[in-house]
């Protein structure tokens, strides 16, 4: 059953086995995992089945590190979360991802990828994601010629995403939650404190709150975050009456070692003459990936995305982060790919203003040239693109370097509260995102041995950045990927963690965190199949404790 938490008269309680806070990815697998059986579910979502501006605006924070994408735009308050607008890409963490290692301050999952693995097979189900396995060798010709795993030699490898549709959790499983007998979820229902006993060592209820000014209360046995690493550090923070620090934050660490993957150009690689009269020698390949089936024009399922990456034998002898590299073409006609998606997401999202006028042009008497050219793009925008994205392929000047890699844990790197408050009274978030010297210090090592193999392997020359050259701590014009990890971090020990394995908070016997929270370390790879795998883990285990 779905309902909307409006309608619920004053004051009212609900009761309920498992609670679980937050209809995204996470809150929807383990809800769904646990439909059919004997517990009584009860769901909160903060928003409804659209995007609402009101709802959406109690996402709003203050930016106090590096700069950063808008709070509100980059988590969203409604059901299915952020699976309404992600883009789909998949990929597993890799295993020494898992490892303790010495050069990696706070590094070290309690976990192992073995630990992982069937987990991994059930979220890619969920994720939608092709049969065919991570390694390129398993995809013949869909893999891009430059990242020919032949032409390497043994410092870097070729490693592939997969593509999901992208799958919308809210559309795609919402009729599994609202058949289920033993299921419950509230739309509109925000959080806004996490009761607990006088030693805050149990929840012993949750008080929600809807923008209309009505409020009611939930009791369960046991408590699950899903709202994500962001919202699940805030809710912990303010839920302090027993714990002056925070809910589970006797050691100060909710809301630290916050974590996002630098997302950057690097560089570029000034392609041999050789290299460049190869057609579409170019690491995008139409109708396997890039900006045209990122925006669905043509849906990337069964699709992959490619990249390069430092092997782990080097990683551990030359004591580096781990590392992806994207090379994107760049040619006379266009600058980048990321340019072409730019024009692409604009014409998508304006498509309906655009027929309008596509409508008074075919009325219209116009010069013949003109004419013909703007009826060409209004009434065929997806031709015109097609074609100048065919150009970027066939024939780039140089690759531009767009990397995607590790951050190493930071504990300055964090989530506290602002004195600001939200219409519901909350306290808003000040995010506090740093990136480090051994962060840049490992991307440009990384990247001297990534240009030393195309140049062997006879594909060109790499130039480096000018800002990551240099020896400050300058990112440049780093960017996140909405990626938001690490904030109520995993440990064997109370002393280095929020949560033990299976997510259960040290200090609190009821309560457990099923989001990106609980990231130690984040590798590169996209977390969502991650963050999916965790959450049917964690639902395996509460049906076994239940």
């Amino acid at each position: 059953m779905i309902s909307d938490a409006r309608g619920l008269p004053e004051g009212t309680t609900v009761n309920s086995d498992i609670c679980i806070i937050g209809a995204g990815a996470a809150g929807i697998t383990v809800a769904r995992e646990l439909a059919g059986t004997k517990l009584d579910i009860c769901v909160l979502e903060a928003g409804g089945f659209t995007a609402d501006e009101a709802t959406q605006s109690l996402c709003r924070g203050e930016n106090i590190g590096l700069p950063y994408f808008e709070l509100d735009e980059t988590r969203f308050r409604m059901f299915g979360g952020s699976t309404n607008r992600w883009a789909g890409w998949c990929r597993r963490l890799d295993p020494i991802d898992f490892e303790r290692r010495p050069w990696v301050p706070y590094s070290g999952w309690p976990l192992h990828l073995s630990d992982l693995e069937p987990f991994y097979e059930r979220a890619s189900r969920l994720c939608e994601l092709p049969a065919r396995g991570f390694d390129p060798a398993e995809w013949g010709r869909a893999v891009p010629p430059m990242y020919d795993p032949s032409l390497l030699d043994g410092s870097i490898d070729t490693i592939l995403w997969h593509g999901s549709p992208p799958t919308k959790f809210g559309h795609v499983y919402r009729k599994d939650l609202e058949s289920a007998r033993n299921i419950r979820v509230y739309l509109n229902a925000n959080v806004v404190e996490l009761e607990t006993n006088d030693v805050g060592s149990t929840v012993t209820g949750l008080t929600v709150k809807c923008l209309t000014g009505s409020q009611f209360r939930v009791t369960a046995r046991t408590v699950v975050l899903a709202a994500g690493a962001i919202e699940t550090a805030r809710l912990l923070l303010i839920s302090h009456r027993a714990v002056p620090a925070g809910l589970g934050n006797q050691n100060d660490l909710v809301g630290r070692f916050f974590m996002e993957h630098p997302h950057v150009v690097t560089g570029r690689i000034q392609l041999a003459k050789r290299t460049r009269r190869r057609r579409r020698i170019a690491a995008i390949d139409r109708g396997v990936t890039g900006a045209w089936a990122r925006l669905q024009l043509r849906r990337p399922s069964q699709g992959i995305k490619c990249a390069f990456t430092i092997t782990e034998r080097v990683q551990r002898e030359r004591e580096l982060l781990n590392y992806s590299a994207h090379l994107n073409p760049v040619s006379r006609s266009v600058a980048s790919d990321s340019e072409v998606y730019t024009s692409l997401k604009l014409i998508v999202s304006n498509m309906r203003s655009l027929r309008k006028i596509a409508g008074q042009l075919r009325h219209r008497r116009m010069p013949d040239g003109l004419g013909r050219q703007l009826k060409n793009v209004v009434l065929n925008p997806g031709v015109v693109l097609r074609a100048t994205h065919e150009e970027l392929i066939k024939r780039p000047s140089e690759l531009e370097v767009y990397t995607q890699s590790e951050a190493a844990p930071n504990p300055e790197s964090r989530i506290t509260l602002s004195r600001n408050r939200d219409p519901l009274g909350v306290p808003r978030v000040l995010l506090d995102w740093r990136l480090s010297a051994l962060d840049k210090d490992s991307a440009r090592r990384s990247q001297v041995i990534l240009g030393q193999e195309l140049e062997e392997a006879g594909i060109g020359r790499l130039l480096m950045e000018p800002w990551l050259a240099a020896a400050d701590c300058d990112f440049g014009p780093v960017r996140g990927g909405h990626h938001h990890l690490g904030t109520a971090r995993m440990s064997d020990d109370p002393k280095t963690g929020v949560v033990d394995p299976h997510g259960k908070a040290h200090t609190v016997s009821n309560l457990y965190v099923a989001d990106g929270s609980v990231f130690p370390t984040a590798g590169f790879a996209n977390p969502a199949l991650t963050v999916v795998a965790l959450a049917i883990r964690l639902a395996d285990h509460l049906k076994n404790i239940s």
